[in-house]
């Protein structure tokens, strides 16, 4: 399993952020800070219903050295890499 905590701070990083997982060839869900939410990654609606203004786990049930690297980019890419508590 992979697991990263992540940070979109505005609507372009939510939008950018869609866009690119919906590229990975997993599930990927985003978990709130407290584990009590989970979302499909690849829906927008479900990112825009979260609270984003804190940390949210991004979750891939996968051991495919491939997609970690491939989620590990975009979250490089797009400097959303938050702190995991």
């Amino acid at each position: 399993m992979y697991q990263r905590a992540i940070k979109l701070p505005n609507i372009n990083d939510v939008y950018a952020f869609h866009k690119r997982i919906n590229e990975v060839s997993c599930d990927v869900d985003l978990v709130s800070e407290n584990f009590h939410y989970t979302v499909d990654a690849k829906s927008l609606m479900g990112i825009l219903s979260m609270n984003l203004t804190s940390t949210v786990i991004i979750r891939a049930i996968t051991n495919e050295e491939k997609i970690m690297h491939q989620i590990d980019k975009i979250i490089k890419d797009m400097h959303i890499e938050g702190d995991m508590e």
